[in-house]
């Protein structure tokens, strides 16, 4: 037997539903407020009652008990429902820790996969900070025999290929500041070259990628050309840079194929004398 009574209200005729124990009270209709006297036996649900429809379903509860009191009779079925939604939804904790597993072994595979793809995305001068060290010293004829050509610009650039995008020569040329602030430097090193001013000794030290062949290029900041560059400096260096005159404009340039195979390459003095 259900141990509630569902019964319609005297004045608006709403379902309602109470629990057995209030048969015979009077108790105040949730709808309209009237007092309605609870009978000893359940009226049968209509297809009238389905139509009144989930939006005027509450619950109100009687000052003197602990359990609901008076709902209107649809929300029985709600919660029976509800309940029986729950039922389905539950699943064994062990379930749970498989699941959680599952989850932990599928993140640190996509993570350890984005580490790969990394690796082999990153730029070519990050794998060259491993590599070779190229040093050598830049001379330019003084007043007392040769000297360091401080502020010479020397520059490694891979052969075999070509920029997507030809350096500005304007921005290279000796006496401009060659840091990560000038545009060019970091689109050098992100080809897989370097670049780099020799000292006041006229010494120099870059490190590039030791399984690259590269070509090495110095131009002058103190020693003058007497004379114009030849073809062959246009077909291996020209193709590098916008407009390779203005990168030299009159200094003294001088230019090699170089492959450091090894930790420490030393390329030796650079005498750029011209005779």
């Amino acid at each position: 037997m259900s141990q509630r009574i569902k019964f319609r209200c005297a004045s608006c005729n709403k379902p309602l539903s109470i629990g057995r124990r209030k048969i015979g009270a009077a108790v105040a209709c949730p709808k309209c407020k009237t007092k309605t006297v609870v009978p000893e036996t359940s009226f049968e649900s209509s297809a009238s009652d389905a139509e009144e429809g989930l939006l005027n379903e509450f619950q109100v509860y009687d000052d003197d008990f602990d359990e609901p009191s008076l709902v209107y009779a649809d929300d029985e079925i709600s919660r029976k429902a509800e309940l029986q939604l729950n039922d389905r939804l539950s699943v064994p904790r062990k379930a749970v820790y498989f699941q959680g597993v599952l989850l932990g072994i599928v993140a640190i595979f996509f993570f350890l996969l984005g580490l790969l793809i990394g690796s082999t995305t990153a730029p070519k001068n990050q794998g060259a900070q491993s590599g070779a060290n190229v040093s050598g010293t830049v001379l330019v004829p003084g007043e007392n025999g040769l000297m360091g050509d401080e502020g010479a610009v020397v520059i490694l650039l891979p052969t075999g290929e070509a920029p997507n995008q030809r350096f500005d020569s304007v921005e290279l040329q000796p006496g401009r500041t060659l840091t990560g602030s000038n545009p060019e430097v970091p689109l050098i090193r992100g080809f897989g070259g370097n670049i780099c001013t020799a000292n006041r000794a006229g010494n120099f030290q870059m490190i590039v990628d030791s399984k690259q062949e590269y070509v090495l290029i110095v131009i002058s900041k103190n020693g003058k050309r007497l004379r114009d560059l030849d073809d062959r400096f246009y077909s291996e260096v020209g193709f590098y840079f916008t407009n390779p005159e203005e990168l030299v404009l009159d200094r003294i340039c001088y230019y090699k194929k170089i492959r450091p195979a090894r930790a420490n390459v030393r390329v030796g003095e650079i005498n750029l004398s011209e005779k």
